[in-house]
């Protein structure tokens, strides 16, 4: 994963591995991907590769030939320039992150688009704890003094993490860590509490930069949340004493979000997020499930743009949403844009599939069996009881190397079976005529077309959800590639 800006190469130690590390009874270690890795960045042959761990729940490692068929380790690589050198495309920061699956695969969820933080070094709020002694009470948010690690290996990670001249970054919340959100940030005096936990736990375990993902504010997300039509306030004043804190000059601040600026209190996307973009280095978009088995339609699952489309057909895309949170007050250079390395399936009879007459050219928009949900490739959810206990059909997901696997694409990423380019939302279509299941997907050209509108709107870079999901780096490369990235 090598970073290249126009003029120069980053180095090596500015490279932010970004750990959600989620260790099952086995795992893929940092030293191997940076292995794994060494080939493709500068500087990587410096790193001592030599340690070995146990295969153990504390162990880093697992046999490198399993990376792909066990997938049960998250952890990203952020590419940060630095003030050495100009390392600047078109005058803007960026940012180039790589995620690394926890688990088996990606929820089936529709606003589920970091399903597996729980799997991972994603701290979350437990049902109880303390805070300077004071038992949680029902105006203090339960565990304001416990923020709860799901396994033992944070201290390791860190550790391998800086030997490689490497920063460690933790993620708070995610789509199963965010039911007490509400409740943590929900006062002054609950605020005031978690910054000092926060940032506690953050020089305990010498972590460099924290992400924050609510999801969402003053929204329902995994259907057991606590919400409150102030959220998003006081999200913005919880940033805002973290950033201020004396403690928190040198971490790096970011936070996942949706399509839509957070809500306000009358429930209606923010129109004024100016502070909450002062307090945060980037803002990480997360354009991808957009549609999926919870749509009308077969429909594009990370949309470039959607003005093109027929109304009924405009559900979000990339263009949209960067008009949505600059009009809010976000800056285009703390913009990090979301691109995916999977797609969602659909079960489609074949005469909705094809355009009338044909049996190549792939319908438009089709209609599908929404009652027949089936899994995806080897990495996808089986059905399931999701944290609140409610049930979930198979997640039907498809990493683009599955889909290589398994036959609908070739070794270079060409397609195999009947296929369709939409031009509008500038993403891919494949059609499995044997199973009766079309995918919605990014392809190369999707990617590149991604990395060249990242280039031309000045955004902080991209992040890839997640690059286990990349086949021989023919997505990655295709984004850099579209963003002037230098080849390698």
């Amino acid at each position: 994963m090598d970073f290249y800006s126009k003029k120069g190469t980053i180095f090596a130690s500015d490279i932010t591995l970004v750990g959600w590390v989620g260790w099952v009874e086995q795992g893929v270690s940092v030293k191997d991907v940076l292995r794994k890795e060494r080939r493709r960045y500068e500087g990587f042959e410096e790193f001592d590769t030599g340690t070995s761990y146990s295969n153990s729940i504390e162990g880093l490692v697992i046999d490198g030939s399993r990376i792909h068929d066990e997938m049960p380790v998250t952890f990203k690589l952020i590419f940060l320039p630095t003030k050495r050198g100009d390392h600047s495309l078109h005058g803007a920061q960026v940012l180039e992150t790589m995620q690394y699956l926890a688990s088996s695969s990606l929820r089936n969820d529709p606003h589920n688009p970091y399903p597996h933080l729980l799997d991972s070094f994603s701290a979350e709020l437990p049902k109880g704890g303390q805070h300077n002694g004071v038992t949680s009470s029902k105006e203090t948010a339960p565990g304001l003094g416990n923020i709860t690690l799901p396994d033992p290996g944070l201290d390791e990670f860190v550790k391998v993490a800086h030997e490689n001249n490497v920063k460690a970054c933790l993620s708070l919340g995610g789509w199963t860590g965010s039911v007490f959100f509400s409740t943590a940030v929900g006062s002054a005096e609950n605020r005031t509490a978690y910054v000092k936990t926060v940032l506690d736990l953050v020089h305990k375990h010498k972590i460099d930069c924290l992400d924050l993902d609510w999801e969402y504010p003053n929204r329902q997300g995994l259907g057991c949340n606590t919400i409150n039509a102030n959220d998003t306030l006081n999200y913005i004043l919880f940033m805002e004493e973290l950033r201020a804190h004396p403690s928190c000059n040198n971490i790096t601040l970011s936070a996942a979000v949706s399509l839509q600026p957070f809500n306000d209190a009358s429930g209606n996307p923010s129109t004024n997020l100016t502070r909450l973009g002062n307090a945060l280095d980037h803002v990480v978009i997360m354009n991808y499930d957009v549609w999926g088995p919870w749509s009308d339609f077969v429909g594009p699952n990370s949309p470039l743009e959607e003005s093109c489309a027929p109304k009924q057909y405009q559900q979000g895309s990339a263009q949209s949403a960067l008009e949505n949170w600059t009009k809010a007050g976000v800056p285009l250079n703390k913009i990090v844009l979301g691109v995916p390395n999977y797609g969602h399936s659909f079960v489609v009879a074949q005469k909705d599939a094809f355009v009338n007459g044909s049996k190549t050219e792939l319908a438009p928009y089709p209609p599908y069996n929404k009652t027949d949900r089936r899994m995806g490739d080897k990495w996808d959810d089986p059905a399931q009881n999701d944290t609140c206990g409610n049930f979930n059909p198979p997640g039907g997901l498809y990493t683009f190397m599955g889909m290589v696997l398994e036959g609908l694409l070739s070794e270079d990423g060409s397609p195999k079976v009947p296929y369709r380019f939409d031009n509008c939302s500038k993403t891919a279509y494949v059609y499995d005529c044997k199973k009766g299941v079309e995918i919605s997907y990014d392809d190369a050209k999707s990617s590149e077309l991604k990395g060249q509108y990242i280039s031309q709107m000045g955004l902080a870079g991209f992040s890839v959800w997640h690059v286990q999901g990349d086949y021989k780096d023919i997505l990655l490369d295709a984004v850099r590639k579209g963003a002037g990235f230098k080849s390698k």
